[in-house]
């Protein structure tokens, strides 16, 4: 009787992992083969959790060490608490605060004389750009210290879906997308963007093919310089990009860009939007 109930136990184990196996196999081969029909995209649209995940998915040991570089102005104490509470739930382990570089009229002459950008997407540039140019790991994430999470997609899935595709850049935010030009998977509940279709610097993976060719298009096309980071990616045509709506900022939190729809929460914006509506 007892090896029974035991050779119960098992079976019912191996039929959870079987399904389990074949759920998330037909996700990933839906993640292949996406749609753009407006009318699916719709839900997404819509589908907006206003109150944050307290209890994400943990990150795997696989993925627990990966570098990450938090941009946080040393003056913004809670922004950073918050994201050690937030990396510490996760399960990260690698994490490094980053003070943003501070625009003088010298980088305005070097960078930017013909740029109509304000002072805090400068910094947001060439912070991102001087962190590219000294990492020495092979894959890094640079993320915004505003970002929580508002999906419960598990960002372990995602990270095995990026390995076997490899894109350059791994976004795990994005926003101001036509809705038109996403992609969903009906089955799965998953919601994603492709190249230059991906915007917003939330949280963005790194590989080291990805750093030489920004660096490369920094360093060869100086305007560049005029526009926003996220619209400079856009504009490097090399570089190949795949992104998911895990993370957004926390609605607690302004943005320090003062361009930013959030800055000052300007219109009463609490979100920059996923998606946008169709042009």
């Amino acid at each position: 009787m007892k090896y029974l109930c035991i050779l119960k136990i098992v079976f019912v184990v191996l039929l959870v992992l079987i399904i389990s196996t074949l759920i998330l196999g037909l996700c990933k081969e839906k993640m292949k083969n996406g749609t753009n029909n407006t009318d699916d995209l719709t839900y997404f649209k819509n589908r907006i959790n206003l109150i944050s995940i307290k209890n994400p998915i943990k990150i795997n040991s696989i993925y627990r060490n990966i570098k990450i570089y938090v941009i946080n102005m040393q003056k913004d104490v809670e922004r950073k608490m918050h994201m050690i509470d937030l990396l510490n739930k996760l399960n990260f382990t690698n994490v490094e605060f980053v003070t943003p570089i501070k625009i003088t009229e010298e980088y305005n002459t070097k960078y930017f004389k013909h740029s109509n950008m304000c002072n805090s997407g400068k910094s947001l540039m060439l912070t991102v750009l001087n962190i590219l140019h000294y990492n020495k790991d092979l894959e890094f994430f640079i993320m915004e210290d505003d970002i929580d999470i508002y999906s419960n997609l598990s960002i372990n899935l995602v990270l095995d879906e990026h390995y076997s595709k490899r894109k350059d850049l791994l976004y795990l935010e994005f926003c101001y997308i036509p809705c038109n030009q996403l992609y969903k998977e009906k089955n799965c509940d998953i919601l994603y963007a492709l190249n230059n279709n991906v915007s917003c610097t939330g949280c963005i993976l790194y590989n080291k093919d990805a750093v030489k060719k920004i660096l490369d298009a920094f360093n060869n096309n100086n305007n560049l310089y005029k526009y926003p980071i996220d619209q400079a990616y856009r504009m490097i045509n090399t570089i190949t990009k795949q992104g998911y709506p895990i993370f957004r900022q926390n609605i607690k939190f302004n943005s320090n860009i003062f361009t930013s729809a959030r800055y000052n929460k300007k219109n009463n914006t609490l979100f920059d939007p996923v998606c946008t509506s169709n042009s």
